[in-house]
């Protein structure tokens, strides 16, 4: 089996950085990382919480999709 790195942490960075510099966007969290409640990883799935000028929400999940392998 193949073993590739993977960029799930990259890609979270660059979508908040993106986020924070549009001035659309009133509050971007920090990514979230999904832990298990002993601190261990429980995936590689990053969330950021997003709240644009109006006031509405969104939530950005960026996380692997192993269906290809």
């Amino acid at each position: 089996m193949r073993h590739f790195l993977r960029y799930c942490d990259k890609i979270a960075d660059v979508t908040v950085t993106a986020l924070r510099g549009d001035s659309f966007f009133s509050n971007v969290s920090g990514m979230r990382l999904d832990m298990n409640s002993d601190g261990s990883y429980r995936s590689s799935k990053k969330t950021i919480y997003v709240t644009d000028m109006y006031g509405s929400h969104y939530k950005v999940t960026i996380e692997e999709d192993n269906k290809n392998e």
